[in-house]
């Protein structure tokens, strides 16, 4: 029995999983690898970062792909300035697809795409939608029988596709050649000109290295269909004619995501525009809501030129229990008494719940040394001080003259009172409430449509009975 244990206990000391057990190349080694393969994929990685996703595909495709992990050193991917980043390649070159998915199974998927003929005829709306999320320019015959002549020249991929696919995405087209841009999303018309058509002014960050300029810049936005950035895409285009040195795109997806978290921007609500120096992504930036592109021109002169310092995001002072960014720090040092403080996404409905509670919570206390606060993280700057270790929303105490203590139980009225009451600095007795009563009111508030229809029902029933009574009376 202690001989099994032994060995259970040694077992477990080897990586678990194909991931753990891929090779590790560099240099001379790794540029083989990727030349020889037919197929190869590279996990260009920190030595801390996690990719266990893949285990699945690889013991799926391990016959038709190589699969080798290296350095990030060793990247000559674009952008790869994450914990990770995955290449393609067929024959020794780079595959133009979609970035690679983060879950088993879409990666899976993403495998057998890099591995199949490339479809040349477009059979279901999916491959369509496939397109306009892949990087690249592709070049769509709408109702046309075979390829043109005119374009059997070029290595861009090539679909026909039935125009009624794009009446599902609210995309009017008609007959004829057109290219595909996703780095400004652009579907244009073409015919035996289509080559102008194909440099967008704007670069897609899945191809190009955003450190090729000294700046970069654009809008973070929601990754929908193509029609809903026109606006952005219009001002980026003039600012890309006229700012060379600097490499202008549409910020959305995975990498948007990951660059949100860089630069401290993961909570405020898209679109939004910023100026990064492509050497060093931070929080040091220059920040703007607007799509001005007068505005947005100035910003960046006043950023080139260092006439303003980095943006720090202020939302606005809509209510007295409201703080705001430039206000936060001299409020909590400052001001006398105890400060609950909910920071919240105040589009969470789980949000509104939680400072319902806690506000109930500090108005049952009823004492003028402890006031609640709310701080909109969707709208302004995460305060310095504020350590983010969970999901939003977060409740802070900051007890009069002692270190903050952060919220982790439920989200009951008991718990909050008793989490403040043996946190504050002016301590209180204990209120007397009825936590069912409290938590019928706060439900109320939360569904108050649901809350007037019960209500009606219950005048409806309280009139029918009365009616019923007079009648019973009458009899």
């Amino acid at each position: 029995m202690m001989l099994t244990l032994f060995l259970i206990l040694e077992r477990i000391k080897v990586p678990i999983g194909e991931a753990s057990n891929l090779p590790v190349l560099s240099g001379i080694n790794l540029t083989q690898f990727i030349s020889r393969s037919s197929y190869s994929i590279v996990i260009f990685a920190d030595k801390s970062a996690r990719f266990d996703f893949i285990n699945f595909a690889v013991t799926r495709f391990g016959s038709q792909i190589s699969f080798a992990v290296a350095s990030k050193k060793e990247s000559i991917s674009p952008n790869c300035s994450f914990p990770y980043c995955i290449v393609p390649y067929k024959n020794g070159k780079k595959v133009q697809i979609r970035p690679a998915p983060k879950t088993a199974i879409a990666f899976a998927n993403w495998c057998e795409e890099i591995t199949r003929p490339a479809i040349s005829t477009i059979n279901h709306i999916d491959q369509l939608r496939r397109i306009f999320h892949s990087p690249g320019t592709f070049l769509l015959g709408v109702d046309m029988v075979s390829r043109p002549d005119y374009v059997k020249d070029t290595e861009l991929p090539f679909y026909r596709v039935d125009r009624t696919f794009f009446q599902f995405l609210n995309i009017s087209v008609s007959a004829g050649l057109y290219v595909y841009r996703s780095a400004d999303r652009q579907l244009i018309r073409a015919g035996e000109n289509y080559k102008k058509f194909l440099k967008s002014p704007l670069i897609d960050v899945n191809l190009v290295n955003i450190s090729s300029k000294p700046y970069f810049g654009g809008y973070f936005v929601e990754k929908n269909d193509i029609k809903e950035t026109n606006e952005e895409v219009a001002v980026l285009t003039k600012l890309a004619n006229k700012f060379k040195d600097i490499n202008f795109a549409l910020i959305e997806g995975d990498f948007a995501d990951e660059v949100s978290l860089l630069s401290h921007l993961q909570y405020i609500k898209r679109p939004f525009f910023v100026l990064f120096n492509s050497s060093e992504i931070n929080q040091n930036r220059y920040f703007s809501y607007s799509k001005d592109c007068q505005v947005i021109e100035n910003l960046i002169n006043s950023a080139i030129h260092s006439q303003n310092s980095f943006t720090k995001i202020v939302g606005e002072k809509d209510e007295i229990n409201n703080l705001i960014y430039n206000e936060f720090e001299s409020t909590i040092k400052n001001s006398p008494g105890d400060k609950l403080v909910l920071f919240a996404n105040e589009k969470l409905h789980r949000s509104k719940k939680f400072y319902l509670l806690a506000e109930k919570a500090v108005s049952l206390v009823n004492s003028e040394k402890l006031k609640m606060y709310r701080y909109d993280l969707s709208s302004n700057e995460i305060p310095e001080s504020l350590q983010i270790e969970q999901d939003l929303p977060i409740l802070v105490l900051y007890p009069e003259g002692k270190d903050e203590l952060y919220y982790d139980s439920y989200e009951t009225i008991d718990d909050i009172l008793e989490f403040v009451s043996f946190g504050v600095t002016n301590k209180f007795e204990m209120p007397e409430y009825n936590s069912a009563l409290i938590f019928k009111e706060i439900d109320d508030k939360m569904n108050p449509q649901f809350t007037a229809f019960r209500k009606k029902l219950a005048e409806e029933r309280e009139k029918r009975e009365k009616a019923e009574n007079v009648h019973d009376e009458n009899l």
